[in-house]
């Protein structure tokens, strides 16, 4: 039988004259050129079934177009195909010494374990010093026994100080290993390789550049495969079927027990707050714990307090963690137009940044910053979360804002790029709300396109939590319009979310900016706004609003009264009905008719409180007809909740649980949570004195307190639960 190197030299030259001729030579075409030589018989010969006589492989050979070294190569080889194929023995364990301070991690070391049983490719990504090898090492040591073929290690150097290793010196080193003769053409030796390595085998190719270093290292089928890399290799996912393990910051948890590794028990006792501060600064860096951890093990007796000191200090952080900055500068491999955009989104307020609001920091066309973006990511600069958004950690931050520079133009870009997103998503919530005037888009900059009023509340859920951070951080920059303005553009969102907390939180902000204006029309809104929201002082906010409303500002002044009416409706119902009346005819001299409609809904309500409830229930169906007139399914589940609480009044509580339904169905389908959380409530306040409807109120007052809950009005949801543990069904 011919040996394994003389198939795989010929199937070489068949490749070969396959690439000069542009196409692959098949069988029954070397066998015609090779003087009409049996298909079946070349076959035979190639895939090594046969051992091929002088003539037969002369033949092949010259229909190949093989040259003398070729031809001399091939019958030595043959000749040497009556010597059986050396085996072999060695079984190397290659793995580098583990790390002793190994602690956490136990969610990835497990996802490793489940993930190597279906699929042979595990590719451990994340920025640099997130512990990445000390994981794959680390697992590799536990799992070492279940690979009895041996397991194969390469510290790549695709990000380190060293020049990256090229994939046929890590093949030799491997060949050698595993105890073979090492193949002077590297083409053999890759194939050899890949021969030699199949189930039993673990490869651990570690700190790796990119896909393209690593695919030449892939071994035979059935091996399993450990990457580590600061590049996420999406190309390995999409062929080679890799399952990605992208590792982030570490727990609290998970730090606290990484620097008890190191450090005593006893140590630490007392430190609560040292320790905090030395978490917190090393924002769950597995290295940065190293580092601060193999320090006070040095150091014994040094406090924990002195390193928590100098850690609290922002500005020498990176100091402080020796070692780290040159770690992360492995990564900074970029052009200088690139470079500058890094900069300018460490300098960018500390949130997840999606491809819109990248481009207003960068400056650049969509495209253009989706293709920087992608470099960053490859390098493991930033992370893209399931959105499509980019962040960055603080230690890369705190890295590239040592070289930032002006950046002022940059992030008012990014300001107003969110800015007016915010101010397009309010216009579909609530078309009806006056405008406002806000700056123009900074050239160059595209508002998120927004359909309907479902996609703004889409958009809005996605960056609730940005956008209170981008207002602060104009706050800071001293940019008082831009930071009332936001107040604003979040204000219908937050109402229909219940997100009090926040709510009020960012319009405190934005009134503390208005009265920096000084403009009187602006503190008047602020002072408005910040009313409607409840809470402390509301009424105080909103009778300062009405004294600063102008005359001819009739649209306001309604607001302000209506705002009033409801503040007061349930301690002075007299006084809320007078503003109420107020409010209406205000509304009535305005050109939008949706104003008068949710008015009459309120004083209907008020009216039925106050024992009139046929006159309420007659303005309430009065502001029923003009909503489903007017296409305003927000004022119709409202007034079907009004008319819930009139038939209430009126003794009709059959009708009135109808009403309610109505009304909770038409918020769920609108996604208006805190008037939902509301009505549901009162659902349940119906229901448990209406026979047998018990457990269906309790039903209710769970439901509402989930939401009171997920809406942080924690007073609320503790009612719910407290009526719900009073319950007869309980």
């Amino acid at each position: 039988m011919p040996t394994e190197d003389l198939r795989d030299f010929l199937a070489l030259l068949r490749d070969a004259a396959g690439r000069r001729e542009n196409r692959r030579l098949s069988f029954r075409v070397i066998g015609e050129r090779a003087g009409g030589r049996a298909y079946s018989h070349v076959a035979d010969v190639f895939k090594g079934r046969k051992a091929p006589g002088d003539d037969v492989l002369e033949d092949i050979l010259r229909a190949l177009g093989a040259g003398p070294a070729d031809r001399e190569k091939a019958f030595r080889l043959a000749r040497e195909s009556v010597r059986p194929p050396k085996r072999r023995t060695a079984r190397p364990r290659m793995l580098p010494r583990a790390f002793s301070a190994f602690a956490g991690r136990a969610d990835a070391m497990r996802q490793i374990t489940e993930a190597v049983a279906r699929q042979r490719i595990v590719v451990i990504s994340g920025m640099g010093g997130m512990g990445k090898t000390c994981l794959a090492v680390r697992w590799a040591k536990d799992h070492s026994r279940r690979f009895r073929s041996g397991v194969l290690y390469a510290d790549l150097h695709g990000f380190d100080r060293e020049k990256p290793e090229l994939p046929e010196s890590v093949v030799e080193a491997f060949l050698t290993a595993l105890g073979a003769v090492v193949p002077a053409d590297p083409r053999r030796a890759a194939i050899l390789y890949r021969k030699l390595t199949g189930p039993g085998m673990l490869v651990v190719l570690d700190n790796a550049a990119h896909a393209g270093q690593v695919r030449a290292l892939l071994p035979g089928d059935g091996a399993t495969v450990l990457i580590t890399s600061r590049d996420r290799m999406g190309d390995l996912e999409v062929r080679e079927h890799a399952y990605p393990l992208v590792l982030r910051p570490m727990s609290v948890a998970e730090s606290t027990d990484s620097l008890q590794v190191r450090l005593s028990r006893t140590r630490m006792a007392g430190q609560q707050a040292a320790v905090a501060t030395l978490i917190e600064a090393c924002a769950g860096l597995p290295l940065a714990l190293g580092i601060v951890g193999a320090r006070l093990e040095a150091h014994p007796g040094e406090p924990l307090t002195t390193v928590a000191a100098q850690l609290a200090r922002r500005s020498d952080r990176l100091d402080v963690l020796d070692g780290l900055r040159t770690v992360i500068s492995w990564s900074d491999r970029f052009d200088p137009a690139t470079r500058r955009a890094m900069c300018l989104l460490s300098a960018a307020p500390p949130v997840l940044v999606g491809l819109g609001g990248a481009a207003a920091l960068f400056g650049l066309p969509p495209r253009g910053s989706r293709l920087v973006l992608r470099e960053f990511e490859r390098a493991g600069l930033v992370h893209r979360d399931a959105a499509g958004r980019y962040g960055m950690h603080e230690h890369v931050r705190l890295y590239y804002e040592e070289s930032t520079g002006e950046v002022d133009p940059a992030v008012r870009r990014l300001v107003r790029y969110y800015l007016h997103s915010a101010y397009a998503g309010q216009r579909l919530l609530s078309p009806a709300r006056p405008e406002i005037t806000i700056e123009p888009l900074p050239e160059h900059v595209a508002v998120e396109r927004m359909e309907e009023e479902q996609g703004a509340l889409a958009w809005f859920d996605a960056e609730k939590s940005t956008l209170p951070v981008v207002q602060r951080a104009a706050a800071d920059l001293g940019w008082h319009a831009e930071v009332w303005q936001l107040a604003w553009c979040m204000d219908d969102y937050l109402y229909r979310r219940g997100t009090v907390e926040s709510h009020e939180r960012m319009w405190r902000l934005g009134l503390t900016a208005a009265e920096r204006t000084e403009d009187r029309d602006v503190i008047a809104l602020a002072e408005l706004c910040l009313g409607r929201i409840g809470g402390i002082g509301a009424r105080d906010h909103l009778r300062r609003a009405l004294d600063l409303i102008r005359p001819g500002d009739l649209v306001h002044r309604a607001l302000a009264h209506r705002a009033l009416s409801l503040q007061l409706e349930h301690e002075n119902r007299r006084e809320a009905l007078h503003h109420a009346i107020a409010a209406l005819r205000l509304f009535r001299t305005l050109p939008d008719p949706r104003w008068s409609a949710v008015q009459l809904n309120a004083i209907g309500e008020m009216l039925a409180a106050l024992g009139h409830p046929g006159a309420g229930r007659r303005c309430c169906l009065r502001a029923l007809e003009a909503h489903r007139r007017l296409g305003n399914d927000n004022g119709v589940a409202a007034t079907e909740d009004g008319l819930g609480t009139v038939e209430m009044a009126a003794g009709r509580p059959a009708a009135a649980r109808r009403h309610y339904e109505k009304a909770i169905d038409l918020y769920e389908r609108l996604g208006n949570i805190s008037s939902l959380a509301n009505t549901t409530a009162r659902l349940g306040d119906l229901l448990i004195t209406m026979p047998g409807g018990s457990e269906e109120a309790v039903r209710r007052w769970g439901a509402a307190h989930d939401l009171f809950r997920s809406q942080g009005r924690l007073l609320e949801a503790s009612l719910m639960r407290e009526k719900v543990h009073r319950s007869p069904v309980l």
